[in-house]
């Protein structure tokens, strides 16, 4: 959401589509200069859409620049493989670094003023989950899997955004693949095996035990999690072929509502008057 209008990235179709957020009134449909987009972050009147290009081209990556007023697309900024999340902070944009069809392990930083890359922030594989609070800037990074052949330790990282090169990390055992990272009220939630996972973001440490389990609640695929407000959105997608569910709990894991939504849920956007 950006002023009045919804902004959908539509990965499969690259388009991005302008609605009313209200309404959801078609606006518009910007697919020019848009292959395989994956996220979307707003400054000064302008849309960063983050854009795999050809999944087997690791050399041809980007971040598009969408001008809100005309929905054209005015430049790209070239940026190493497999660009996802996207987030603003004092000016400058901070770019997760999945890895498209490869694997990446690093943060690019743009200038969104100048819209060129400032700084390469080396992190671990698989970077997913990413938040930013009082100056520091939290990377969850999942790993390699273990059917890569290639199993590489999960970690979670803090860094200074005043002086990069000051970074805690913190290693997840072997086998640990956490995903998601969300913020609330000082507190870090992340996933791990289905369980919600909290961490005090100023003493930092991994939890030895879950927060809650959804799986209790019968959530079977957990495939979107936001925390929004004091409260806890959890979607299951199921078996990707049947319709979803959406989970809703308080901060303490207290089912509060479930109900069912189509196919394969994986986000949740709240339509107010502050941005997702």
């Amino acid at each position: 959401f950006y002023g009045d209008n919804a902004y959908l990235v539509v990965n499969n179709s690259a388009t991005v589509e302008v609605v009313n957020r209200y309404t959801f009134e078609y606006i518009a449909t910007v697919s020019d200069m848009i292959v395989n987009p994956r996220y979307i972050e707003f400054s000064d009147n302008k849309g960063y859409i983050t854009n795999w290009g050809d999944p087997n081209d690791i050399n041809d990556d980007y971040v598009a620049v969408l001008n809100l007023d005309t929905n054209l697309i005015e430049t790209t900024i070239p940026v190493a493989e497999g660009p996802e999340k996207i987030l603003l902070e004092n000016g400058k944009l901070y770019v997760t670094h999945k890895g498209g069809y490869g694997y990446g392990n690093t943060i690019s930083v743009i200038d969104a003023a100048s819209q060129s890359v400032l700084n390469t922030i080396t992190v671990a594989d698989v970077p997913d989950g990413i938040v930013i609070d009082n100056g520091f800037l939290y990377v969850m990074c999942s790993g390699k899997a273990s059917w890569t052949g290639e199993e590489t330790l999960a970690k979670l990282f803090k860094i200074n955004l005043s002086d990069s090169n000051d970074i805690t990390t913190l290693n997840f055992s072997a086998e640990q693949h956490p995903n998601y990272l969300e913020f609330e009220d000082g507190t870090l939630y992340y996933i791990l095996n289905n369980e919600v996972y909290t961490i005090d973001s100023t003493n930092f440490q991994l939890s030895e035990n879950p927060s809650f389990s959804p799986v209790e609640d019968g959530v079977q695929i957990l495939y979107g999690f936001e925390v929004h407000e004091g409260t806890i959105y959890i979607a299951d997608a199921k078996d990707y072929t049947s319709n979803g569910e959406a989970f809703i709990y308080t901060l303490d894991g207290d089912l509060q509502h479930q109900f069912s939504v189509q196919i394969i849920p994986n986000a949740f956007y709240f339509n107010n008057l502050s941005r997702r």
